[in-house]
């Protein structure tokens, strides 16, 4: 008998371990949010509202304020790519794809998770990204895309970027 409850135990040390690894997306409550809304906006599949509500040990979502802030595992997101494009570039500017090679581009190239874009000296790009954001690159810059994408329905987008190397100038759109 304690054999088997210790490999039980074991057992839910695994799966807590791989839960507590798994990469989260964190959610703001706002007013007249729900899990069942949240669910039905940004999951894959909103039936699964209970397993969050029991992820994040909520008792009676309805009574959740406005500012708390649930836990949303990545894999259950529903996202979509919401590429950035070069608007304007001038003198020295180099796009490279996920695999690190470099691309060709126009106005219209998409620049997605994975990309690098890069300016060299007396060079700089000016970026837009699908929520109206835009982002000044300057010289001798290289800014590196992580995550470029929206989230659910449209309603949020989620922007990564690296900056290794250089400056950039942002100017964030509040939705």
């Amino acid at each position: 008998m304690t054999k088997i409850f210790n490999t039980a135990l074991l057992f839910i040390a695994l799966i807590s371990q791989a839960v507590a690894e798994e990469e989260l997306w964190e959610y703001q409550m706002v007013e007249g949010d729900s899990l069942w809304k949240i669910s039905h906006n940004f999951l894959k599949d909103w039936r699964l509202w209970s397993k969050l509500e029991e992820m994040n040990e909520v008792e009676g979502d309805l009574y959740m304020r406005p500012g708390s802030r649930i836990k949303i595992p990545v894999q259950w997101l529903n996202m979509k790519d919401a590429p950035a494009h070069i608007v304007s570039s001038s003198g020295s500017v180099r796009l490279f794809d996920a695999a690190g090679t470099e691309l060709t581009f126009t106005d219209s190239t998409p620049i997605k998770a994975g990309y690098a874009l890069e300016t060299k000296q007396e060079s700089s790009a000016l970026l837009a990204f699908e929520d109206g954001s835009k982002m000044l690159v300057q010289q001798d810059t290289r800014v590196e895309f992580d995550t470029a994408s929206t989230i659910g329905s449209g309603l949020v987008y989620s922007y990564k970027v690296g900056l290794p190397q250089g400056k950039i100038e942002n100017r964030a759109n509040p939705l």
